[in-house]
């Protein structure tokens, strides 16, 4: 989601489960505007803003939309699916939300979430690659340098046992950089976590 105009416009994930999806994927996500004006109330596009042709590589569509504006430049990284396991980090950069200069795959894992500030003078952006979370760096958001190493891992007996994913732009604040992210987890972990957090 963004502040523009003075409207909060969100960019979903959608899915159509009456359209053919193609051999090796459950289903072709699109991505779609809502917009509203009190930031609770939301009117979905009629039609996608980012959608796979029939030509497209990513037959299984496009997920995980995060967005972030950076000195006037609204930069938006997404995933793109061209089968089960083959989910490359995409992005796309614009000055109004509506022309978009779609640079391509630019990371080799899912959902790339960008810090919502520049740190010294560097683009920094946190991807996802079951079951790690990694860091990445940028001087010009085409060229990608990737750390060696995770920033974290997913937690075995935890919330996040399977999987850990960037879920919106890392904020910085006086305290250091504030990360949001999805965690997904086996059976086994989610209720070992239960046990232990949730009164009974």
């Amino acid at each position: 989601a963004i502040v523009h105009d003075g409207k909060v416009k969100l960019l979903c994930r959608a899915i159509n489960m009456a359209r053919p999806r193609p051999k090796g994927n459950w289903s072709v996500s699109s991505l779609v505007w809502a917009e509203s004006d009190d930031g609770f109330h939301f009117k979905l596009a009629d039609s996608p803003a980012f959608d796979p042709d029939e030509n497209s590589p990513y037959q299984g569509g496009f997920e995980d939309p995060r967005l972030v504006e950076i000195d006037g430049k609204y930069i938006l990284t997404f995933t793109g699916v061209k089968d089960v396991g083959h989910t490359p980090g995409m992005m796309a950069i614009s000055d109004d939300l509506e022309h978009w200069d779609v640079l391509g795959e630019v990371l080799p894992g899912r959902a790339i979430a960008i810090v919502n500030r520049k740190i010294g003078g560097k683009y920094w952006a946190y991807w996802g690659n079951d079951p790690a979370e990694h860091l990445a760096w940028s001087e010009d958001l085409r060229t990608w340098h990737v750390y060696d190493q995770p920033a974290f891992t997913s937690r075995p007996g935890c919330f996040d046992g399977l999987l850990c994913e960037a879920a919106a732009a890392p904020i910085v604040t006086e305290d250091g950089i504030l990360l949001f992210y999805n965690g997904a987890a086996s059976h086994a972990d989610a209720r070992a976590y239960a046990e232990r957090v949730l009164p009974m």
